[in-house]
């Protein structure tokens, strides 16, 4: 478990909600018996009572007991304990077209790393509110402002001609996490939204992967590719500037477990509500 990282995250109002679940001690008592017992934290997040607190009342009001981290960090926590006793899950194969999948061991090894857990609670944190806004390029005809958002895949790619070195690994972070983000807990969407020949193109070469790659793949399979070359790329680059890649190494490898891991979420905790919480539907 990585105690100073999730503590990082969590807001006052969390800790001050954990306190009262918890029925011990004071906020700063909490914290800092957090972060000298590891396991607890852990057990703390995976715990029925925390869960019953946050959604006990229905999942539309979790939101309004703790931050986005932390509710997010309970249901991947929870999922991991589930996946502990499941024998098979739903795979995705189209619209309303889901099959079984009893190869569940990976994805118990996988949801069991801390590291992914964290990464997986920061990505459904992060699309509560996307990010947009709108740069300028020279272009033949003049300067030209464009618009990006965290949810258009295609002006992420554009944005990587233009940024500086020391922003591409957050960007090509970026473009993964919103690979992992619709192929995870949109499946439907991401599946059905069909990528124009010009477009996977452009995709393949801001990523660097290599078109024979992509030759007849679905879909949710295109877009695993881009994810997975996308946190490749993004440890390359983070590697070359500080010397580490957190895990994106591992996400770039893991890709498929971590689709797996947030199809499982949204399968059990996210569908019903994904609507309400995600701005992706609300767009």
């Amino acid at each position: 478990m990585h105690p100073v990282a999730y503590l990082e995250h969590l807001t006052d109002p969390d800790i001050a909600f954990l306190v009262s679940v918890s029925r011990t001690g004071t906020a700063a008592g909490l914290r800092e018996f957090l972060e000298e017992n590891t396991d607890s934290l852990q057990g703390l997040l995976a715990s029925d009572p925390v869960y019953e607190a946050l959604f006990g009342a229905g999942h539309e009001e979790a939101l309004l007991r703790a931050s986005p981290f932390l509710v997010f960090a309970v249901l991947i926590v929870r999922a991991h304990a589930e996946l502990r006793t499941t024998s098979f899950v739903q795979e995705w194969l189209g619209p309303a077209r889901r099959v079984p999948l009893f190869e569940v061991a990976t994805l118990r090894a996988f949801s069991a790393d801390s590291a992914h857990q964290l990464f997986l609670a920061e990505l459904l944190a992060s699309y509560t509110r996307v990010v947009s806004g709108s740069f300028w390029v020279h272009t033949p005809r003049g300067w030209q402002r464009r618009r990006y958002s965290d949810l258009d895949l295609m002006r992420l790619v554009e944005m990587l001609n233009y940024v500086p070195d020391a922003e591409r690994p957050v960007l090509l972070r970026r473009l993964g996490d919103l690979a992992l983000f619709l192929s995870g807990v949109f499946p439907d969407f991401a599946g059905t939204h069909t990528f124009r020949p010009t477009q996977r193109r452009r995709l393949e070469s801001a990523v660097n992967a290599s078109e024979s790659e992509s030759e007849d793949r679905s879909e949710l399979d295109f877009l695993e590719m881009i994810g997975s070359a996308s946190y490749r790329q993004a440890s390359i680059a983070a590697e070359r500037q500080s010397g580490t890649s957190g895990t994106l190494r591992e996400m770039a490898g893991g890709f498929g477990q971590a689709r797996r891991v947030l199809n499982f979420v949204t399968d059990r905790y996210l569908y019903p509500f994904r609507e309400q919480w995600f701005t992706m539907g609300r767009g």
